[in-house]
């Protein structure tokens, strides 16, 4: 065993028995099952330094803060985007959100020794969108939403996106031998949009500049709540909230926060696009707000 594996409990104990119980080197060594020199070595490094075995405490303390924070940053990953492709992704999290550096190699570390995670080659899967269960669930969801309309109630899309540049063309036509290529107009930092469009046209906008998450998912449901209750006390009898399955709408915190406010809520059917009118605002904004020119951007 080498003097880095042991904790810094051990050290402490072996140091009180060789300073102050008096048991010779070799005696120690075979109580705790450690090679004579080691303890030998921890014996002088204590004599020089009597802070020696403190400053190993604070060590394994910033250690341990540094993996809780690496498996805080994967959790909080894999909860908004479901995949994680590179620990650079991890390290950037971390430098925003804490204000610290980590080493990739560290990262990979705690990716496979704490949370056993492996780094393999991707496996393509066909398209699930037309699946038997996503068909049978957005004709069940079409006939709900039917219902819903029917009865006349209001229903308030709830949806996100972002900005990252501010050109959305996609296509051009170029002489021969000429070059295809446009610089990049990017949007730093990149804007996250949350919107939520009603029935009746009526929209409620907010803007962030940080991912959207499940705090920040509740952060706008409390305020749009608070601002429709400003209009109408009795806006939870007649009014459906519609969402998609994103990871954080589904969450544990979110489903209680709903649960708590009272609100019906929809959960929409799998690739549901096409009903939901929020995608359409959203191709709206890309397609003439920041597209003064108007010209084609593959965006329906």
């Amino acid at each position: 065993m080498h003097k880095k594996d042991l904790t810094s409990h051990t050290v402490d104990k072996i140091i009180h028995e060789v300073m102050v119980n008096k048991l010779s080197h070799g005696e120690a060594a075979v109580k705790f099952k450690v090679k004579c020199a080691l303890v030998s070595k921890l014996v002088r490094a204590y004599k020089k330094d009597c802070g020696f075995v403190q400053a190993i405490r604070d060590r394994e303390q910033s250690r341990l803060t540094k993996s809780t924070r690496v498996v805080d940053a994967v959790n909080e990953i894999l909860a908004t985007r479901k995949n994680l492709w590179r620990t650079a992704q991890v390290v950037e999290h971390i430098q925003s959100k804490y204000d610290c550096q980590v080493k990739p190699h560290y990262v990979s570390f705690i990716l496979r020794n704490c949370l056993k995670m492996r780094y393999r080659k991707v496996k393509r899967v066909p398209f699930q969108g037309n699946s038997e269960r996503c068909m049978i669930l957005r004709q069940q969801f079409g006939a709900f939403m039917l219902d819903v309309l029917v009865s006349g109630k209001r229903v308030i899309n709830v949806d996100e996106t972002w900005i990252n540049e501010s050109d959305f063309r996609k296509m051009k036509w170029r002489q021969r031998n000429q070059t295809n290529s446009l610089p990049i107009h990017a949007v730093s930092p990149r804007l996250s949009c949350i919107v939520a469009i009603d029935t009746d046209g009526r929209v409620y906008f907010a803007l962030t500049q940080v991912n959207t998450d499940s705090d920040i998912f509740m952060l706008f449901m409390k305020r749009l709540m608070d601002k429709l209750t400003s209009e109408d006390r009795s806006w939870r009898t007649n009014t459906v909230l519609l969402i998609d399955g994103a990871p954080y709408h589904r969450s544990d915190t979110v489903r209680d926060f709903l649960r708590k406010s009272k609100a019906k809520v929809v959960l929409s059917a799998p690739y549901s696009y096409e009903a939901a009118p929020v995608e359409l605002f959203f191709s709206m904004l890309k397609r003439t707000n920041l597209n003064p020119s108007r010209v084609s951007t593959g965006k329906k």
